[in-house]
């Protein structure tokens, strides 16, 4: 019973100790990722002031960034990425994952990879005479970092278009990021761990990316881009056994998981005159139903299928 007593009370203390420790201030925290003592005077209360500037002044620029305020604001707007991934160079991750994101077909730029880039630099200098020429420097390169990281991470997650924004007869529903999708990133313990998890997983888009990569011709890879978009949206569950029709190829193919069990042909629509446009307006004016321009385009659909003829007349 000693030897248990002896050994219960220290193991209960050391806990207690480790659950109630006192998480380290932001001031502690840049002065171990800086090795800087200056910023143990770090004022969270004029921190704030700056923070809150900075994040409307780019809010009117970047339009993405107002998403961030609310978060920010529940959190005392402190730096929330910095403190935990500057100590440990995380930070550096992600802006390479950020510069690399030509492979998915992204233009680097509007992930603020150069103006991040400089910050990072600027600050770890240390040539600031007092730690409040610091806070401006240091909002910035939070903002644009989580600004970066939550596009980065929609757009490899979601992709980076809203099809049923752009086309008129697309009637499937993608799924998109929800309002957790901030906060969950933002407050991910390992940052490496999920820019590694968003990277194109699925063999085809495997494929598509290599191809994509390695061609010269820009037509193609055009076209490469496109489906690499489209195998990012995350669709409909379809179940073992489905129906898939290829507009394009006139091609209907009836699968059960991964076996094919029949293809066909199929009928499809047709293409919409050019002057469609035109035409409708023609006929929003009017009203006469000799005015109205035929649209004979197949949608694009995600259904349960709910009945079947067979040999039609």
């Amino acid at each position: 019973m000693k030897t248990f007593i002896a050994f219960f009370f220290p193991a209960v203390l050391i806990y207690f100790f480790i659950a109630h420790k006192p998480k380290p201030s932001t001031g502690e925290l840049l002065t171990e990722s800086l090795h800087n003592e200056q910023y143990l005077a770090f004022d969270s209360l004029e921190f704030d002031s700056v923070f809150t500037t900075e994040i409307k002044n780019l809010s009117a620029k970047y339009i993405n960034i107002h998403k961030l305020k609310a978060h920010y604001a529940a959190t005392g707007n402190q730096p929330i990425l910095l403190n935990k991934y500057l100590v440990n160079n995380a930070v550096d991750t992600l802006l390479n994952f950020l510069k690399t994101s030509g492979d998915h077909g992204f233009n680097p730029k509007i992930f603020h990879t150069y103006e991040i880039e400089q910050l990072i630099n600027k600050l770890r200098q240390n040539e600031f005479s007092t730690v409040k020429e610091s806070y401006p420097i240091i909002s910035r390169l939070e903002i644009l970092s989580a600004d970066a990281l939550v596009r980065y991470a929609s757009y490899l997650k979601y992709g980076a278009i809203n099809p049923k924004e752009i086309f008129a007869r697309y009637f499937i529903d993608v799924k998109r990021a929800d309002s957790l999708f901030i906060p969950n990133l933002l407050n991910a313990v390992n940052l490496v761990d999920t820019l590694s998890s968003l990277q194109g997983k699925s063999s085809q888009y495997k494929v598509l990316q290599q191809r994509f990569l390695s061609s010269k011709n820009d037509s193609i890879k055009k076209v490469l881009l496109i489906n690499m978009e489209r195998l990012r949206w995350v669709l409909p569950d379809v179940g073992k056994q489905f129906i898939q029709v290829n507009i394009p190829d006139f091609k209907l193919v009836f699968f059960d998981g991964k076996d094919t069990l029949t293809a066909m042909k199929v009928c499809v629509g047709g293409p919409r005159d050019l002057d469609y446009d035109a035409q409708y307006k023609v006929f929003e004016k009017t009203g006469d139903i000799k005015d109205r321009p035929e649209n004979r385009e197949t949608p694009m659909l995600f259904s349960n299928i709910k009945r079947l003829y067979t040999n039609p007349v």
